[in-house]
């Protein structure tokens, strides 16, 4: 991975941003520490296709990131439930899920996505599948998987990524079954797109019901059904079973410092709701 070489405008840009970073986050993290969030941001882009707005990415992944520290540190209080999509490349599925659940959430809920393997571009079908529905992806860009992301979600959502995805005790985890929508047409990324709107609106309403919700949910005109997800609900010594509607009131989540891996021996299995 090489650094991205910017022109003296953005550069200023970003400079600036760093600065209104180390006011937002004055008395939580020094501003070393703000920095090093913003450079390895700008890291995070170089292999990237993204050229215009990168100062905007760059505040916006670095913000992220203190504010998930933050959090998990205890620093920064939490409004709403913390939702993580994570699938391989963060340029699909994962992608789709973060714009639907923010969509159909209206701020009930906070979301982030990230990949394992971020690709360099959100892939343009999903770009157009969702621009159908209103939702542009296009102000949007595929973001690594890092341990603040995760230690901060209440609900992490995988797709198709394996054990990249470390497992922390206390939180809720569900393993969505989706078709990848690489190299697919039009048509087939629609039907994934709206797979993943009913499981999102599941998600919701074990979340913040609603009496909309409740009801079954709709989006734009069409209702449906709750779909079936794998539930994987992580404690300190063992796997309970968990309905979503009750992870939320798990026991309280375990310190970042004692994060664990699927490898690691930690107890888990699948849950079928």
């Amino acid at each position: 991975m090489s650094d991205p070489v910017f022109d003296p405008v953005t550069h200023q840009f970003i400079r600036k941003s760093v600065e209104r970073l180390q006011d937002e986050f004055r008395g939580i993290f020094s501003p070393q520490t703000v920095g090093r969030f913003v450079d390895h941001a700008i890291a995070s882009l170089a292999d990237s296709r993204i050229r215009d707005f990168v100062p905007l990415f760059v505040n916006r992944f670095a913000r992220e990131r203190l504010r998930a520290l933050a959090q998990t540190q205890g620093s920064l209080a939490k409004e709403v439930p913390e939702v993580l999509f994570v699938c391989v490349h963060n340029a699909g599925r994962s992608q789709m899920a973060a714009g639907l659940l923010d969509r159909h959430a209206n701020g009930r809920v906070h979301v982030r996505s990230a990949g394992s393997t971020p690709a360099n571009e959100i892939n343009p079908a999903a770009i157009q599948a969702m621009t159908e529905l209103g939702i542009d992806l296009t102000q949007e860009f595929p973001k690594p998987l890092t341990d603040e992301f995760v230690s901060a979600a209440d609900v992490v959502i995988t797709m198709g990524c394996g054990d990249a995805c470390p497992i922390y005790p206390g939180k809720r985890y569900e393993d969505w079954e989706l078709d990848d929508p690489a190299g697919k047409d039009l048509d087939e990324v629609r039907r994934i797109r709206d797979e993943i709107d009913g499981r999102v609106q599941h998600l919701l309403e074990s979340l913040v019901p609603s009496e909309a919700v409740r009801q079954g949910g709709t989006r734009f005109g069409r209702t449906y059904e709750p779909h079936e997800n794998r539930v994987v609900y992580a404690t300190s010594r063992r796997t309970t079973s968990q309905q979503p509607e009750a992870a939320m009131s798990a026991p309280p989540r375990i310190p970042a410092s004692n994060a664990v891996s699927r490898r690691s021996g930690v107890a888990w299995r699948a849950i079928t709701t």
